[in-house]
């Protein structure tokens, strides 16, 4: 497998994740009431379908990652949707031709362009670090394993 395959892979299997299931949850602050603060945004994937994502701080709650293209996640929460835009700033990635074994590290920037509900008007942005490990012989297949974590933080409001 070549880096930029094992890189396409990577940017895939994080983007489309698994989804175990969608608790409802709360938002911070009343209605009206602008709320304001730091955030943490984690997600997890294992490259089957949409990534959970929970999320602490401005917004406490939990959902899923709906990839909207290359660069922009839309984040479904019960209260509403936060559409992010991600920019990659470097990493690295790893494949090890005996073992099929990948592995990546990637980090970058993200900004909150768009919302949904309780989050309309969010603005916020932040910095991320997504790693992740795989098992994959043939580049022309999906990896036989696969786990992702994205960890997320900045400032948000709306």
């Amino acid at each position: 497998m070549t880096r930029p395959r094992t890189r396409v892979l990577a940017v895939v299997a994080i983007l489309a994740g698994a989804l175990v299931g969608v608790p409802s949850g709360t938002s911070a602050g009343a209605p009206g009431e602008r709320v304001s603060g730091h955030v943490r945004f984690l997600l997890i994937g294992d490259g089957r379908g949409p990534d959970s994502v929970v999320a602490y701080g401005a917004i406490h709650d939990h959902g899923i990652d709906r990839v909207l293209g290359p660069r922009r996640d839309r984040f479904v929460f019960p209260d509403g949707n936060v559409v992010i835009r991600h920019k990659r700033g470097g990493g690295r990635d790893h494949f090890d031709p005996a073992t099929c074994h990948f592995r990546f590290v990637e980090r970058g920037t993200w900004r909150a362009v768009r919302g949904t509900g309780a989050y309309d008007d969010v603005r916020g942005h932040g910095r991320y670090v997504a790693r992740g490990h795989g098992v994959a012989c043939d580049q022309n297949q999906p990896p036989e394993v696969f786990i992702s974590l994205v960890r997320a933080r900045g400032h948000l409001s709306y």
